[in-house]
């Protein structure tokens, strides 16, 4: 049992994420390391917002603060902020296959764009603000990357989900509050996912 689910891993997951990173080389070689923030948001405050339904229950608090917190967004939960009026400071990816959708037809030039080596290739291509690279520690793939661009990824954490990536970032960054928003653990009204 346990060498089909390594094989199936390996095959399916990891060459694929290694592969990735192979592809996207010439771009990651452009991306800021996100340790060149540590600490520049020193004392404010962050709000991750993740996809889960609580999120279409706490869009008129998030509007309402906007102007008094930096706003972190995962992929799933950016075009209910857009279609609200907010645009967030960051977005975040960590996933090797195709997630463009996410993306289709929102204006991402004014958000910085965290994202691992792994990370599919034509969001490193995309136009964002910034491109701020992430190489979590966790992901062998983005460990070969490390060891390639001779980059220390102890500090780079995301336990294998962007919503944790984005709460990692905020720590990187020195943010003194982090507020989370939308990080269901549960189905709430019978949907795991925001409108």
């Amino acid at each position: 049992g346990a060498s089909v689910i390594d094989n199936n891993y390996i095959k399916n997951k990891l060459v694929p994420a290694i592969i990735s990173v192979c592809r996207n080389i010439d771009l990651l070689v452009k991306e800021v390391p996100l340790i060149e923030y540590e600490n520049a948001y020193d004392g404010k405050c962050a709000v991750i917002v993740s996809a889960g339904p609580s999120l279409d229950k706490n869009i008129e608090i998030l509007k309402k603060y906007r102007k008094n917190a930096i706003i972190f967004s995962v992929g799933q939960a950016l075009r209910t902020l857009i279609n609200n009026g907010i645009t967030p400071d960051f977005t975040g990816s960590l996933e090797a296959n195709n997630q463009m959708s996410q993306y289709e037809g929102i204006d991402t030039s004014d958000i910085d764009l965290i994202l691992e080596p792994l990370t599919y290739g034509a969001l490193h291509k995309s136009k964002f603000r910034n491109k701020i690279s992430y190489p979590s520690y966790t992901s062998v793939p983005n460990l070969i990357w490390s060891g390639f661009a001779n980059i220390d990824s102890s500090k780079y954490l995301s336990s294998g989900t962007v919503s944790y990536m984005m709460l990692y970032s905020a720590k990187i960054m020195g943010f003194k509050d982090i507020v989370l928003v939308g990080q269901d653990l549960a189905f709430i009204d019978g949907k795991c996912y925001t409108k």
